[in-house]
């Protein structure tokens, strides 16, 4: 029998992930707590097929399950129900777009003695948040309210702006004019070009969707 084969693999983290949820929800704690406690054990055994060079295998699946964590993140931003919110979502997203990279660019080129370009990249990493787990427990929860409101769509546009803020690094770091405003040029550039193409293809297939749901799906589904 072949124990490294990547359905055996993908068999035995689907069961252990199950089984170590139930376990942490009995003791009252979101089943993402067991999930995650599970990832490291399964991690910690390095059992066959689940050794850090086997992990590569599992980057379809991987894709698409962020991509529908994506999906579900934008589809609970309702943009009118979060009119009377958009003080508080921009002074927070603001304030985490700005504090957060700049305490973690200063201590790692000053306490950790990092290259600038690597403190930056890795500053703009920590802006992002993590959509999939608060919108597990949302879930789980099955919370409602002002607050999840807020919640997710704050978690959903810090995301969103620490993409934009990683594509403006990386064009900088990547640009080769030597002025300053040029390389900053350059990369506000390259990410307007990326989110502008994401933003088409988004559009698109949402006029798909809307346009299949209308006539080709039954509204019994």
């Amino acid at each position: 029998m072949q124990f490294d084969h990547p359905l055996l693999s993908l068999a035995i983290t689907l069961v252990a992930g199950v089984l170590g949820g139930e376990l942490v929800s009995r003791i009252k704690l979101p089943r993402v707590t067991g999930w995650i406690a599970t990832g490291i054990a399964l991690r910690a055994l390095s059992l066959p097929g689940l050794e850090a060079g086997d992990l590569h295998r599992f980057g379809p699946l991987t894709s698409f399950v962020l991509g529908y964590i994506a999906f579900t993140v934008g589809a609970a931003l309702h943009m009118r129900s979060l009119m009377n919110a958009g003080k508080r979502l921009s002074l927070l997203v603001l304030t985490e777009a700005t504090i957060t990279p700049l305490c973690v660019a200063a201590s790692l080129v000053l306490l950790g003695g990092v290259s600038l370009d690597t403190a930056l990249i890795l500053a703009v990493i920590a802006v992002a948040g993590a959509p999939g787990t608060t919108v597990i427990v949302v879930q789980e929860a099955r919370a409602r309210g002002v607050f999840v409101k807020t919640l997710v769509a704050a978690v959903a546009l810090i995301d969103m702006v620490a993409v934009g803020l990683f594509a403006l690094v990386r064009s900088m770091i990547h640009s080769q004019h030597g002025i300053v405003f040029s390389r900053l040029g350059s990369g506000i550039g390259s990410a307007a070009s990326e989110f502008a193409v994401a933003m088409l293809i988004g559009v698109a297939l949402a006029l798909a969707a809307l346009l299949l749901i209308r006539t080709i799906v039954s509204p019994a589904y």
